[in-house]
């Protein structure tokens, strides 16, 4: 989600300053902590509130040591699904005829052989020998364990074992109001319904009543014809077969049945922070849309213009106010279309953002006058 994320929301300070921003703390949970809790999150600043997990001895010991936050800490272990071997025995998930999996035969497998190298031990443990902790315990007993009464966002990526640690979170996800999940997602695996495979976790996290928002696809070219690695690790390529992805999941509480649907209760607390969460992940309209069902139900109905303006993007180089810019779609949504300078823009540089506006300019200027006098 690194692509997507914004690192200048809006919508934090704003409700500060209007008073609307009374909720205690945001809460996360990240299960396979290695390298420390995201940085976005800091943009919640005081209200902020995280756990981390990860087997890596060292690596807990060297976060708590560098962590200066109080509300923040690590835990040592691993996270499962206690009842997992007999859903879905070792004997079976070991099996590699079944696994239906293809990484060995990419070229990060294969370069992984050449160069013996350990990713984890690599970069999340400074090149030092693994240390595993021997604790082992479920989401669920721990957040009953430790009397925590509300989850805001849980992060899972445990390099294979996605899916149990969601199974052993299945009361958590039922009862302490969880709002979003970003989970790592492989594509490929065993038919069996408790592999770690995208389609399993997809099908259990929409019965709880989430929705996919966004997807990153990761992709690894064959160890028979490498291509060239998308970063300076020996992990996914440029092109190639795609293997895994990183699946970001919220609730969908604009839905106006929501409720009806999932039993959910749904406060003036939780649709604060999911416009929140949504913006600091570029989901600018999906916040828009949140706003706009809930205002009156909630009673923000005299302050939703200045929220809504806050959410609203520049469009053809001005900053229009949100009734500016859908009174403009309305009218005409082919304006919408991509603008030259932006496939101009694409085409030399990567991206359509136009930060390079007077080159862009000037080609697009010579491109609508050629076309012009064709």
């Amino acid at each position: 989600m690194a692509n997507t994320i914004n690192y200048s929301p809006r919508l934090p300070k704003l409700f500060k300053d209007l008073g609307m921003d009374t909720y205690k703390s945001l809460f996360v949970v990240d299960v396979g902590a290695s390298g420390g809790i995201h940085d976005r999150w800091n943009l919640f600043g005081e209200k902020l509130e995280a756990i981390g997990f990860d087997p890596l001895i060292s690596e807990v010991e060297r976060l708590n040591k560098l962590n200066a936050n109080p509300k923040i800490k690590y835990e040592e272990g691993f996270i499962v699904y206690k009842d997992l071997d007999k859903h879905y025995p070792q004997e079976l998930r070991n099996n590699h005829v079944s696994m239906y999996g293809s990484y060995e035969r990419t070229s990060s497998g294969k370069a992984a052989q050449v160069k013996s190298y350990n990713y984890v031990q690599e970069h999340f443990n400074a090149g030092k020998a693994l240390v595993y902790s021997e604790n082992f315990f479920e989401i669920d007993d721990y957040v009953k364990e430790n009397n925590i009464p509300g989850i805001d966002f849980i992060k899972i990526d445990t390099d294979g074992h996605d899916f149990p640690v969601l199974l052993g979170s299945e009361k958590t996800l039922n009862n302490c109001n969880v709002l979003g999940l970003e989970v790592e997602a492989q594509f490929h695996g065993a038919p069996h319904p408790y592999a770690n495979t995208f389609s399993n976790i997809d099908q259990f996290l929409r019965s709880k009543g989430f929705t996919l928002f966004n997807l990153d696809s990761y992709f690894y070219s064959r160890g028979a014809l490498p291509a060239e690695f998308l970063y300076t690790i020996l992990a996914q390529t440029v092109t190639g077969h795609i293997q895994w992805g990183e699946a970001l999941y919220f609730r969908d509480l604009a839905d106006k049945n929501y409720s009806q649907k999932f039993n959910f209760p749904i406060t003036l607390d939780k649709i604060i922070k999911l416009a929140c969460l949504f913006e600091l992940h570029g989901l600018n309209d999906c916040a828009a849309e949140l706003l706009i069902n809930r205002a009156e139900e909630f009673g923000f109905t005299k302050h939703l213009d200045v929220l809504l303006d806050a959410l609203t993007p520049s469009f053809r180089g001005k900053q229009l106010t949100y009734k500016e810019y859908i009174k403009r779609f309305d009218k005409n949504p082919e304006e919408w279309f991509p603008s030259i300078e932006g496939k101009i823009n694409e085409r030399l540089f990567g991206d359509a953002s136009g930060k390079r506006g007077i080159l862009v300019k000037l080609l697009s200027c010579g491109y609508k006058l050629l076309k012009k006098f064709k």
